[in-house]
């Protein structure tokens, strides 16, 4: 029998990466300490960009914990199916299942198509790598969701800090120039604030 070629590593391998991309911003961030402090912490007059800034790192780490999840369950998958393909090669006479849990994909997809053998059912495998698909699909789109919220929610605050800059500005600017002019500059940024939200939401 022909052998199997299989990436047995790949979801560890990815693990692995994660946890050195990890290490090296946090190198990064003790490096230039005083430049985030400068950035996010000192003379800060509200805590909004606090707030905001909070909200966008709580996304962040909910998704990374999502897909750490994920990458755990798959490298149980990877072991499950380089046992599968183990056990073909060196004891075809035995069963393949032999030392593999039964929730996992190989398991589902073997039992599957032995009942439809034993069913005498043609075997559609597009068919069942679709239905797989989708469902792999549905359980991974918590990351995904978040990485699109955090570009808006990174959008929102900016415009945020824009409506309260001019907001500043037009306190200054009041006596000098005609306030009709920047509160339609503010009343624009309101409005796109409220967009904004309401595409969040």
């Amino acid at each position: 029998m022909e052998t199997i070629n299989l990436r047995r590593h790949y979801s560890r391998n990815t693990l692995f990466r994660m946890v050195l991309l990890a290490l090296a911003a946090a190198a990064l961030m003790i490096w230039k300490f005083d430049l985030i402090n400068a950035v996010y912490f000192k003379d800060q007059l509200t805590a909004t960009g606090l707030v905001i800034n909070g909200a966008i790192l709580v996304l962040f780490l909910l998704g990374l914990l999502r897909a750490i999840s994920i990458l755990l369950g798959y490298m149980s998958e990877e072991a499950a199916l380089t046992r599968f393909v183990r056990n073909i090669e060196k004891r075809p006479d035995l069963d393949p299942l032999k030392g593999v849990s039964t929730g996992t994909m190989i398991a589902r997809r073997y039992a599957t198509m032995r009942r439809l053998h034993e069913a005498r059912s043609p075997i559609n495998q597009n068919a069942l790598a679709a239905t797989l698909v989708a469902s792999e699909s549905t359980r991974n789109g918590l990351p995904r969701f978040i990485n699109n919220i955090l570009i808006l929610t990174g959008v929102f605050g900016t415009i945020v800090s824009l409506s309260m800059a001019l907001i500043g500005a037009s306190d200054v600017l009041e006596n000098a120039v005609s306030a009709s002019g920047m509160g339609m500059v503010i009343h624009g940024m309101s409005t796109a604030l409220s967009t904004t939200i309401t595409a969040i939401v």
